[in-house]
Protein backbone atom coordinates (compact mmCIF):
# COMPACT_ATOMS: atom_id res chain seq x y z
CA UNK A 1 0.00 0.00 0.00
CA UNK A 2 1.25 3.35 -1.05
CA UNK A 3 1.16 6.69 1.01
CA UNK A 4 1.34 9.64 -0.51
CA UNK A 5 0.44 13.36 0.30
CA UNK A 6 0.40 17.06 -0.79
CA UNK A 7 -0.21 19.95 0.92
CA UNK A 8 -0.81 23.20 -0.65
CA UNK A 9 -0.88 26.52 0.93
CA UNK A 10 -0.45 29.62 0.30
CA UNK A 11 3.29 30.15 0.82
CA UNK A 12 4.35 26.47 -0.87
CA UNK A 13 3.67 23.08 -1.62
CA UNK A 14 4.64 19.89 0.91
CA UNK A 15 4.81 16.45 -0.49
CA UNK A 16 5.17 13.02 1.17
CA UNK A 17 5.41 9.66 0.82
CA UNK A 18 6.15 6.48 1.70
CA UNK A 19 9.57 4.98 0.30
CA UNK A 20 8.16 0.87 -0.50
CA UNK A 21 7.12 -0.40 -4.09
CA UNK A 22 6.27 -3.77 -5.77
CA UNK A 23 7.00 -4.16 -9.55
CA UNK A 24 4.69 -7.14 -10.49
CA UNK A 25 4.39 -8.78 -13.80
CA UNK A 26 1.14 -8.01 -15.38
CA UNK A 27 -0.09 -11.93 -14.88
CA UNK A 28 0.83 -11.37 -11.23
CA UNK A 29 2.79 -14.14 -10.96
CA UNK A 30 6.27 -12.26 -10.79
CA UNK A 31 6.89 -9.39 -8.45
CA UNK A 32 9.29 -8.00 -6.73
CA UNK A 33 9.15 -5.49 -3.49
CA UNK A 34 11.50 -2.52 -2.61
CA UNK A 35 11.34 -1.00 0.55
CA UNK A 36 13.72 1.62 -0.33
CA UNK A 37 12.51 3.58 -3.70
CA UNK A 38 12.23 7.11 -5.01
CA UNK A 39 8.21 8.05 -5.13
CA UNK A 40 8.88 12.06 -4.90
CA UNK A 41 11.31 14.26 -7.45
CA UNK A 42 12.24 17.76 -7.82
CA UNK A 43 11.16 18.34 -11.61
CA UNK A 44 14.01 20.66 -13.15
CA UNK A 45 17.42 21.87 -11.80
CA UNK A 46 18.40 21.95 -7.92
CA UNK A 47 15.94 24.70 -6.46
CA UNK A 48 12.81 24.35 -8.46
CA UNK A 49 9.94 25.20 -7.68
CA UNK A 50 8.34 22.52 -9.38
CA UNK A 51 7.92 18.52 -7.21
CA UNK A 52 6.60 15.21 -8.31
CA UNK A 53 4.94 12.92 -6.05
CA UNK A 54 4.01 9.23 -7.17
CA UNK A 55 1.76 6.27 -5.95
CA UNK A 56 0.98 2.83 -7.38
CA UNK A 57 3.09 1.61 -9.81
CA UNK A 58 6.46 1.22 -9.06
CA UNK A 59 6.89 2.39 -13.02
CA UNK A 60 5.27 2.57 -16.21
CA UNK A 61 6.42 -0.18 -18.42
CA UNK A 62 9.75 0.17 -18.71
CA UNK A 63 9.85 3.51 -17.92
CA UNK A 64 10.72 4.88 -14.40
CA UNK A 65 9.25 7.85 -12.66
CA UNK A 66 12.07 9.43 -12.64
CA UNK A 67 12.30 9.51 -16.50
CA UNK A 68 9.03 11.19 -16.08
CA UNK A 69 9.97 13.72 -14.24
CA UNK A 70 13.32 14.39 -15.95
CA UNK A 71 11.14 14.65 -19.61
CA UNK A 72 9.03 17.40 -18.40
CA UNK A 73 11.90 19.10 -16.51
CA UNK A 74 13.83 19.06 -20.09
CA UNK A 75 10.52 20.71 -21.75
CA UNK A 76 10.42 23.13 -19.07
CA UNK A 77 14.25 24.01 -19.66
CA UNK A 78 14.20 24.86 -23.19
CA UNK A 79 10.81 26.23 -23.38
CA UNK A 80 9.43 27.42 -20.05
CA UNK A 81 5.65 26.50 -19.39
CA UNK A 82 3.36 29.09 -18.96
CA UNK A 83 1.45 27.36 -16.25
CA UNK A 84 1.55 24.18 -13.81
CA UNK A 85 -1.91 23.32 -15.92
CA UNK A 86 0.67 23.20 -18.97
CA UNK A 87 3.34 21.07 -17.62
CA UNK A 88 0.36 19.05 -15.96
CA UNK A 89 -0.93 18.44 -19.68
CA UNK A 90 2.70 17.81 -20.96
CA UNK A 91 3.04 15.61 -18.00
CA UNK A 92 -0.07 13.46 -18.96
CA UNK A 93 0.57 13.16 -22.16
CA UNK A 94 3.92 11.69 -21.85
CA UNK A 95 2.34 9.44 -18.96
CA UNK A 96 -0.53 8.37 -21.43
CA UNK A 97 1.91 7.82 -24.30
CA UNK A 98 3.98 5.01 -22.60
CA UNK A 99 1.00 3.71 -20.36
CA UNK A 100 -1.06 2.50 -23.13
CA UNK A 101 1.42 1.23 -25.06
CA UNK A 102 2.62 -0.79 -22.13
CA UNK A 103 -0.69 -2.01 -20.91
CA UNK A 104 -3.04 -0.68 -23.82
CA UNK A 105 -3.12 -4.70 -24.72
CA UNK A 106 -3.87 -5.89 -21.23
CA UNK A 107 -7.00 -3.33 -20.81
CA UNK A 108 -8.03 -4.12 -24.14
CA UNK A 109 -8.60 -7.75 -23.33
CA UNK A 110 -9.92 -6.57 -20.30
CA UNK A 111 -12.25 -4.23 -21.28
CA UNK A 112 -13.81 -7.04 -23.72
CA UNK A 113 -13.92 -9.78 -21.54
CA UNK A 114 -15.93 -7.87 -19.13
CA UNK A 115 -18.04 -7.05 -21.90
CA UNK A 116 -18.93 -10.32 -22.91
CA UNK A 117 -19.33 -11.72 -19.04
CA UNK A 118 -21.18 -8.44 -18.16
CA UNK A 119 -23.78 -9.35 -21.34
CA UNK A 120 -23.44 -13.39 -19.85
CA UNK A 121 -24.20 -12.18 -16.03
CA UNK A 122 -27.17 -10.32 -17.57
CA UNK A 123 -29.01 -13.56 -19.39
CA UNK A 124 -28.45 -15.04 -16.16
CA UNK A 125 -25.43 -17.60 -17.68
CA UNK A 126 -22.81 -16.40 -15.69
CA UNK A 127 -20.66 -19.52 -14.16
CA UNK A 128 -18.28 -19.80 -11.27
CA UNK A 129 -15.83 -19.58 -13.75
CA UNK A 130 -17.15 -16.81 -15.30
CA UNK A 131 -17.29 -15.03 -11.49
CA UNK A 132 -12.92 -16.62 -11.03
CA UNK A 133 -11.99 -14.48 -14.37
CA UNK A 134 -13.72 -11.99 -13.39
CA UNK A 135 -11.92 -11.36 -9.86
CA UNK A 136 -8.45 -11.92 -11.88
CA UNK A 137 -9.07 -8.75 -14.56
CA UNK A 138 -10.17 -6.79 -11.28
CA UNK A 139 -6.79 -8.02 -9.98
CA UNK A 140 -5.28 -6.79 -13.15
CA UNK A 141 -6.44 -3.39 -13.16
CA UNK A 142 -5.98 -3.25 -9.64
CA UNK A 143 -2.35 -3.41 -10.36
CA UNK A 144 -2.10 -1.37 -13.61
CA UNK A 145 -3.28 1.98 -11.43
CA UNK A 146 -1.19 4.84 -10.10
CA UNK A 147 -1.04 7.88 -10.31
CA UNK A 148 0.90 11.51 -9.56
CA UNK A 149 0.40 14.98 -7.96
CA UNK A 150 2.41 17.23 -9.25
CA UNK A 151 2.64 20.49 -7.36
CA UNK A 152 4.76 23.81 -6.90
CA UNK A 153 4.36 26.46 -9.15
CA UNK A 154 6.29 26.97 -12.76
CA UNK A 155 7.40 30.49 -12.12
CA UNK A 156 8.41 32.90 -8.54
CA UNK A 157 5.62 35.10 -8.78
CA UNK A 158 2.72 32.72 -9.38
CA UNK A 159 0.52 31.26 -7.16
CA UNK A 160 1.67 27.32 -6.36
CA UNK A 161 -1.25 25.03 -7.71
CA UNK A 162 -1.65 21.22 -7.43
CA UNK A 163 -2.63 18.68 -10.42
CA UNK A 164 -3.36 14.97 -9.72
CA UNK A 165 -2.72 12.89 -12.86
CA UNK A 166 -4.60 8.88 -12.70
CA UNK A 167 -4.33 5.63 -14.36
CA UNK A 168 -6.11 2.71 -13.96
CA UNK A 169 -7.04 1.38 -17.40
CA UNK A 170 -6.83 4.93 -18.74
CA UNK A 171 -5.10 8.04 -17.50
CA UNK A 172 -6.67 11.24 -16.62
CA UNK A 173 -6.40 14.69 -15.31
CA UNK A 174 -9.11 16.08 -12.99
CA UNK A 175 -9.25 19.92 -12.57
Amino acid sequence: MTIAACHLSPEGVVLGADSATTLQSLDGKTSCHFDYAQKMFEVGKPGSTVGLVTWGLGQVGDVSHRTFAARVAGVHDSTPFESMESMANRLGQELWAEYSTAYGPAIEQVRVTHEELEAQSARGELTNDDIDTLTSLREVVNRLSGGYCLAGRVRDAMRCEAWELLCGGHCKMPH
